[in-house]
């Protein structure tokens, strides 16, 4: 194979030396036209070149299978070897670089990232939208009636659902808006299994987290007349549960807007 191309090579170059020094010998007086010259190629010549170009694909057709054997990509080896067979060059393939291991502390941290930049942009839509349905509610003359109180009622809803507790707090504080239910005082007829203190603050009844009395009045509402419940308080940032007889009538609450439960 190797004596067929250096003899091919061999008498191309010959062919193009003669063509040089004929161009080289080309009378000065003679005129050239601009008009393009069909040169015809000789057929021995046509030949040679395509037999040329057949010998260099097959080396590198070759070469491609023998790098891939030596790598152990024997994926590559078949497919080199296929594309041989079928007499299409095919070119090595590129094993692509592994991806490098993740470390867990950084994928926490980017996850975290990514959390309170949703947070913050669900916080930014929905105190646009607060804003603009006060401005609607004022414009239409409802501003003052129980539909404005539902609708806002509503929206902020969405966002107890959608955040975690610290951000929703903390959102709904820069919009005003109440968070957290404190124990006014409770009837010694609901028997409370531990004192409440004025001041309390009210966390949960029977598991269920609460923020706002209509959140409250709306559990309350599901429950059988005269219930016992487990409420879960916290007085100076310390935690305890007790039970209450009929939370409806024998618990006052009041609210207030916090920025965090201390």
């Amino acid at each position: 194979m190797s004596a067929k191309l250096l003899s091919a090579a061999t008498f191309v170059v010959g062919l193009l030396v003669s063509a040089a020094v004929s161009v080289a010998l080309w009378p000065a007086s003679t005129s050239v036209s601009d008009a393009p010259v069909a040169i015809a190629v000789p057929p021995e010549l046509a030949d040679l070149q395509a037999e040329l170009k057949l010998l260099q694909s097959e080396n590198r057709m070759l070469l491609a299978m023998v790098k891939a054997g030596m790598s152990g990509d024997i994926s590559g080896h078949i497919q080199a070897f296929s594309a041989k067979a079928e007499g299409k060059p095919q070119s090595p393939p590129v094993a692509e670089p592994e991806p490098l291991p993740l470390d867990p502390t950084t994928a926490e941290i980017s996850e975290s990232k990514q959390r309170a930049v949703n947070a913050a942009s669900l916080i930014e839509r929905l105190q646009r939208a607060d804003k603009l349905l006060q401005q609607q509610a004022l414009a239409e003359g409802w501003a003052t009636d129980q539909r404005l109180v539902l609708e806002r009622q509503n929206l902020w809803e969405q966002a107890r659902r959608q955040l975690p507790e610290a951000q929703y707090l903390q959102a709904t504080f820069a919009a005003q808006r109440p968070n957290v239910l404190y124990i006014e005082g409770s009837n010694d007829a609901g028997q409370a299994s531990e004192p409440l203190k004025y001041g309390d603050t009210l966390l949960s009844i029977d598991g269920q987290r609460l923020f706002t009395r209509s959140q409250y009045n709306h559990y309350l509402a599901s429950l059988p007349a005269q219930p016992i419940v487990t409420l879960e308080v916290q007085r100076q940032g310390q935690r305890m549960q007790l039970t209450l007889n009929d939370p409806k009538r024998n618990l006052r609450l009041y609210a207030d807007s916090v920025a965090a439960i201390r």
